[in-house]
């Protein structure tokens, strides 16, 4: 991805990390449209509705004649392809938009760092990954960081089963792309990547529609306005096709574990452009939560570290 156009610079040893980082700079950006969406009149499911069909539209064109070619592969593996889709569009984004409706991007932030714990859990509940002691300590740690954030540092909150609704919602979103992410390794190999988000998608579309639908007929339609537009051009381009690009070049080039690591530095991206933008705040409890989370997480990967 941009080697033809920067054909000296992809030689470069830290042109693989640029393009994580992009990648994971407009992943954080969404969750700032997310936060945005609300101040425009914007509705969550409305808006994860064009998550996924945005892309849909656009790769189709440029997808049709290599998933014509593979449509015997695609009819094969269609369930696993649906319940991909299932992951990034109803338990994904329209999740996470609901959720930012509720609760600050700082938090959604720290919230959405939990990603690769619950990656490491659902590998092993779905594919039986092992799991060793000191990874499952590191897991039950991240955990609690992602209870610090949800109780807002309040115990009692905990107790009192009284957690954030959007926080939650967030922690929903954030387990259907684990899921997405852990899945794909069931997928046809005869696919590439934008063929296969391209498939994904358009079964996205098909369990987002009825979401948007409901919401259009209890009186919350989607308003095609510039800033409505904007933000379906941003987030089906930046946030799914681009920056789907650069973590799966950078990841070929680097690994699967160095690039893992740059879903840390999206959290620092959500937090700066929550300051910048929104005008939002760091307390304590976003501190401590993605201390433990990252604790956590560090714990989990040691021994792939020393291996």
């Amino acid at each position: 991805m941009l080697a033809p156009v920067f054909p000296a610079l992809a030689q470069r040893p830290w042109w693989p990390y640029f393009l994580l980082t992009l990648g994971v700079f407009f992943l954080a950006t969404d969750v700032i449209v997310g936060r945005l969406a609300g101040g425009v009149d914007v509705p969550p499911f409305g808006l994860g509705f064009w998550r996924v069909m945005g892309p849909a539209l656009l790769l189709t064109p440029f997808q049709a004649r290599a998933l014509l070619a593979r449509r015997a592969v695609v009819r094969r593996h269609w369930p696993i392809l649906a319940v991909l889709g299932f992951c990034i569009s109803a338990l994904g984004g329209s999740a996470i938009y609901l959720g930012l409706g509720l609760t600050s991007a700082v938090n959604a932030g720290v919230v959405l760092a939990s990603q690769s714990a619950v990656m490491a859990f659902l590998g092993w509940a779905i594919f039986r990954d092992r799991i060793t002691g000191r990874q499952g300590v590191g897991l039950a740690i991240a955990a609690a960081g992602v209870l610090a954030v949800v109780a807002r540092g309040d115990v009692g909150v905990l107790l009192a089963l009284q957690p954030q609704v959007g926080d939650l919602l967030v922690f929903a979103g954030v387990i259907g792309y684990a899921a997405y992410i852990v899945l794909v390794r069931a997928t046809p190999a005869e696919l590439s990547p934008y063929a296969r988000l391209c498939v994904v998608s358009w079964f996205g579309a098909l369990f987002a529609a009825p979401l948007y639908a409901w919401e259009t007929l209890a009186g919350t339609p989607f308003p095609y306005t510039p800033a409505s537009l904007a933000m379906i051009a941003w987030i089906s381009v930046a946030v799914t096709i681009l920056a789907i690009g650069c973590l799966t070049v950078g990841a070929l080039r680097v690994g699967a574990y160095a690039s893992s690591q740059f879903f840390y530095v999206r959290t620092v991206f959500v937090a700066a452009l929550a300051i910048l933008v929104l005008g939002e705040s760091v307390a304590a409890y976003h501190v401590a939560g993605l201390l433990l989370i990252c604790a956590g997480i560090w714990l989990m990967q040691a021994r792939r570290r020393a291996g």
